[in-house]
C-alpha cells in the first residue's frame, strides 16, 4: 500500500473553509482510507466537518479525525477512522490527549460502542452497572437523530451528557426522571455499525422500553450519589491542559509570551489588543478568576471580544434552562467540571451565579426586559423578589406593625416606601391574593388565575396560618424534605450557614436542619474542603476542643480524634473562623429529586406536605394524576367528616392543576363545585356563619377566565352538571337561584352587596 508521508513526522490538521465533504476528500486526497472504510462498512454519518486531523504512525497517514468547532476551545469529534493494521497501538488515545493536553473541551458526537469500550479500556470512562457507563470525555446527540422518550418536546439543537447505554448504543440524557411518576429521557437513532456488529436494533424491537426506561430510573435514583462520584473520579483522570500560566502569560519577549506572539504574527490579534488581554488575564490569574486549567479558554473567549454576560436575550433565554450559570458570561456550566467550558472562569470553589440579583438588577435598570422574560423570569417576578408594592418582606413588616400597634414605625415606613395605606389600621385589610398568570393564553396583560383557600387572604392572618390538611391525622410532621430543600436553595444565594438558615422557610427547627445538611454531606466547607478538620485535629489542642465543646453543652471525654469527630458532626465549623459553605453533587441530585415540592407549594399548599409525600410514595402515576386522587380522598372525607374548609381547598387545589394541564373545561367545574359549596355552607358553625360571605372575589375572577379559556359563553349546562355531582345534605339556596346570583355577579354586581343580600334571605333567619 503506498502511504501519504510526513516526513517530520507531523500531522496535517486543516480548517474546511471550502464546505468540502468528508467522503470527497477521501477519495480524492486519501484513497487507499477511503477504500479501507468501504471493505469494513464504515459509514460516514458525518459528511460535513470544520476541522480535518490526520493520525500518523512512524509518519504514515494511517488514519483521520474530523470534529466541528463551537464557541470557545470546543471541539465536537464526528468522525474517526485508523486503518485495521494500525490499531490497538493507543494512536487514537494519543491523538485524544494531544487535544485535551492542548486545553481543548473535547466531546464525541454520537460515539460507537466501540468507541465507549476504548474510553473505559484506557480509563477515561467506568461502567456504572450491567448497561450504564459514565464517560469523562462529553456525548453527544444531534437534533436529527435525537429519540424522546417521555411525552414531552425540547427545542434545542444540539444535547450532551456523561451517560452511555450499552444495550442501546446510545448516549443517555437524562432529561427528567426526579419527578414521581415522569421518565423523560433522550436517546439517539441505532447507528448502522453498531446494529452488523453488536445487534443494537434488535435489542431495542425486543424490549419493552418503558418498562426499560422505568427500570433504569429506579436504579439511577437509588444509586445516583455512587454514580456521581465515579463520575467525578473518571473526570479527574483527564489530562490537564498544557497551556498553563509559563506557556501564556510568561514574559519572554517585551511583556509577551511567545505563544502570544504566534498569535499577533497569524494577525489573529494586534500588539495593543494582546498586551491588554494579556495584562487582564495575569490580573484573573493572581486573583484566582483563572486557573491553569482554565487559561486557554479564557485567553480564547477574550480574544473573541464578545462579553455574553452583557446579552440580556441570552440569559433570560440561559435561565429559562438551567440555574448552574457561569458568574462571568452567564452560560450555562456542568457542576462537574472546575471551570467553564465557554470563558475558562474558575468556579471550582463552587461559586456560581446568583441570577436573581442579576434579574433584579436588570428589571431595575431596564424595563424592556419584562419584554424579554421566559418561564422562569416569570416566575421569578411572581414570586415577589423584584421590589413591588406589596412583596413579602414589606408583608412581614406590615403585620409585625400591625401587631404590635407601632405608629412611628409605620410613619418611618410610608416615608421610605410607596405605601397605598395611610393609617395603621387598614393593614388589617389588606390582602395578598396569589396568582398564576394566564396571559399567556389570552395574549394580552394582567389576566390571572387566583389561589382561593378558605383561609383569609387577609396578610395579617398569615401570622397563624390554619392547620394543613392530612389523610393521616395521626401523622405528626417530622419529615425534613421541604426544609432541607428550601435551606439549600437559600445556600446557593448565600455562603454563610446560618444566615440562609435564618432566611429559609423551615418547618423544622433550625438545629435539626443543620445537622441534616451535614451528616446527609449536602454542604461542605467552602474554604478548607475536605482537609478542614485535619486542620483542626493538628492546630488545636485537646484543651481548646473540649473548651469548644463544652461551651456548646456537648460531650467533652474521648481522645482528641473523638473529639474532632463529635465537632465535625455538630457542625461546628464558626468556632474556629469558618462561615462559608457550598453545595456538594449529594446536594444537587437532592434538589432534582425534590423538584415535585414546586408543584406542590403551587398547588397543594394548603394540605401538609408530608402526608402528600408518603401518599405519592405509594403511586406510580404522574405527579398531578397522583395529586388529583389524592384530593379525592379528601373530597370522600370533607363530606364524611362536615369539614367544610377540607372540601374547599380540595376543590381549589383540583381546579389549579387543571389549569396547569391546560384542562380549562374540568378547572372550571371544579370553581363551579367552591361557587354551590359556598352558597350552602351547611358544615359551617352558627358563629362562623355570622361573618360569613357567600362571594369570594377570586372565585368569581377564575370562573370568568376559565370561561374564556375553556370557550363556554353560557354556563348553564356545565352548572346543571356540575350541581348534581355536589353530595349536599340539604341546600340552603336552590339550584335555581344559585345560577342567578352567579350570573349577577359575573355581570358586574358587586360581590360584597350580593352576600349580604343572601345572608339576610338564606343564612341569616
Amino acid at each position: 500500500m503506498k502511504y501519504i508521508i510526513r516526513d517530520d513526522n507531523i500531522p496535517e490538521i486543516s480548517s474546511n473553509e471550502d464546505g468540502q465533504l468528508l467522503g470527497e476528500k477521501l477519495k480524492k486526497e486519501y484513497p487507499y482510507i477511503y477504500d479501507s472504510m468501504e471493505v469494513e462498512g464504515y459509514t460516514i454519518r458525518f459528511n460535513e466537518f470544520s476541522i480535518f486531523h490526520e493520525i500518523l504512525s512512524e509518519g504514515k497517514v494511517v488514519g483521520f479525525m474530523t470534529c466541528i468547532h463551537s464557541l470557545g476551545s470546543n471541539l465536537s469529534v464526528n468522525e474517526a477512522f485508523i486503518l485495521p493494521e494500525f490499531r490497538h497501538n493507543n494512536l487514537f488515545l494519543e491523538e485524544i490527549t494531544g487535544l485535551l493536553m492542548s486545553g481543548a473541551d473535547l466531546s464525541f458526537n454520537e460515539p460507537t460502542r466501540n468507541l465507549i469500550e476504548l474510553l473505559i479500556h484506557v480509563n477515561l470512562a467506568v461502567k456504572l452497572n450491567d448497561n450504564l457507563v459514565a464517560s469523562a470525555i462529553g456525548l453527544d446527540i444531534s437534533e436529527e437523530h435525537v429519540i424522546y422518550h417521555g411525552d414531552f418536546d425540547i427545542s434545542e439543537k444540539f444535547f450532551s451528557t456523561n451517560l452511555y447505554d450499552i444495550n442501546l448504543c446510545s448516549p443517555l440524557l437524562l432529561h427528567d426522571i426526579s419527578t414521581p411518576g415522569v421518565c423523560h429521557i433522550l436517546y439517539q437513532e441505532a447507528q448502522s455499525w453498531d446494529d452488523v456488529h453488536f445487534g443494537c436494533s434488535e435489542f431495542r424491537k425486543s424490549t419493552d422500553m418503558d418498562d426499560y426506561f422505568n427500570s433504569l430510573k429506579t436504579d439511577f435514583l437509588k444509586n445516583h450519589m455512587e454514580y456521581a462520584q465515579h463520575l467525578k473520579a473518571v473526570k479527574d483522570k483527564l489530562p490537564m491542559g498544557a497551556m498553563n500560566y509559563e506557556t501564556i502569560l510568561a514574559d519572554d519577549y517585551d511583556g509577551l509570551s511567545e505563544y502570544v506572539w504566534s498569535l499577533i504574527d497569524s494577525d489573529v490579534l494586534d500588539k495593543d489588543e494582546a498586551s491588554r488581554i494579556i495584562n487582564q488575564l495575569r490580573r484573573e490569574y493572581d486573583e484566582g478568576i483563572v486557573s491553569d486549567e482554565g487559561l486557554l479558554i479564557r485567553l480564547t473567549y477574550l480574544v473573541e471580544g464578545t462579553d455574553l454576560s452583557q446579552i440580556d436575550e441570552l440569559f433570560l433565554e440561559n435561565i429559562s434552562q438551567t440555574t448552574d450559570l457561569c458568574p462571568c458570561c452567564y452560560q450555562p456550566v456542568n457542576r462537574t467540571d472546575n471551570y467553564c467550558m465557554v470563558c475558562g472562569y474558575d468556579f471550582s470553589d463552587g461559586k456560581l451565579l446568583d441570577y436573581e440579583k442579576v434579574i433584579a438588577e436588570m428589571v431595575q435598570k431596564n424595563d424592556n426586559v419584562l419584554d424579554l422574560r421566559g418561564d422562569k423570569l416569570d416566575e421569578f417576578i411572581d414570586s415577589g423578589n423584584v421590589p413591588v408594592s406589596g412583596d413579602d418582606e414589606i408583608f412581614e413588616l406590615l403585620c409585625e406593625i400591625y401587631h404590635n400597634n407601632d405608629i412611628e414605625a409605620f410613619e418611618k415606613l410610608k416615608e421610605d416606601y410607596p405605601l397605598e395605606i395611610n393609617d395603621i389600621s387598614e393593614i388589617g385589610d389588606l390582602e395578598d391574593r396569589l396568582a398564576v398568570d394566564l396571559s399567556y393564553f389570552f395574549m394580552e396583560d394582567d389576566v390571572e388565575y387566583m389561589k382561593n383557600y378558605y383561609g383569609s387572604c387577609r396578610i395579617v392572618d398569615r401570622m397563624n396560618p390554619p392547620e394543613a390538611h392530612k389523610l393521616n391525622e395521626g401523622m405528626i410532621s417530622k419529615n425534613p424534605t421541604y426544609s432541607i430543600r428550601m435551606a439549600l436553595i437559600e445556600l446557593e444565594k448565600n455562603p454563610h450557614l446560618n444566615e440562609a438558615l435564618d432566611n429559609a422557610d423551615l418547618k423544622i427547627d433550625k438545629e435539626t436542619v443543620r445537622s441534616f445538611l451535614i451528616n446527609m454531606d449536602l454542604i461542605e466547607s467552602q474554604t478548607f474542603g475536605d482537609d478542614f478538620w485535619v486542620h483542626v485535629y493538628h492546630d488545636y489542642r485537646v484543651v481548646d476542643l473540649k473548651e469548644i465543646l463544652r461551651k456548646n453543652s456537648l460531650k467533652v471525654s474521648g481522645n482528641k480524634f473523638d473529639l474532632v469527630l463529635r465537632l465535625k458532626e455538630n457542625g461546628m465549623y464558626e468556632e474556629f473562623g469558618e462561615e462559608e459553605f457550598q453545595l456538594t453533587e449529594n446536594a444537587e441530585y437532592f434538589l432534582n429529586g425534590t423538584q415535585w415540592i414546586n408543584m406542590y407549594n403551587d398547588f397543594m399548599d394548603s394540605f401538609d406536605l408530608d402526608d402528600v409525600q408518603d401518599y405519592l410514595k405509594t403511586k406510580s402515576g404522574t405527579f398531578t394524576e397522583n395529586a388529583l386522587d389524592y384530593l379525592k380522598e379528601h373530597i370522600k372525607i370533607g363530606y364524611r367528616k362536615r369539614d367544610f374548609r377540607r372540601l374547599h381547598d380540595a376543590f381549589s387545589s383540583m381546579a389549579l392543576i387543571h389549569v396547569h394541564d391546560e384542562e380549562f373545561k374540568k378547572a372550571l367545574a371544579c370553581e363551579l363545585q367552591l361557587y354551590m359549596l359556598r352558597m350552602n355552607p351547611i358544615y359551617l358553625t352558627d358563629d362562623e356563619m355570622g361573618s360569613y360571605e357567600a362571594f369570594m372575589y377570586s372565585n368569581m375572577n377564575n370562573i370568568k377566565v376559565l370561561m374564556h379559556l375553556a370557550g363556554i359563553h353560557n354556563l348553564k349546562k356545565i352548572f346543571n352538571k356540575t350541581w348534581s355531582y355536589m353530595k349536599f345534605e340539604k341546600r340552603l339556596v336552590p339550584k335555581k337561584i344559585a345560577f342567578g346570583y352567579l350570573n349577577r355577579a359575573l355581570d358586574g354586581e358587586d360581590g360584597d352587596e350580593l352576600s349580604y343580600e343572601i345572608a339576610g334571605k338564606y343564612f341569616r333567619k
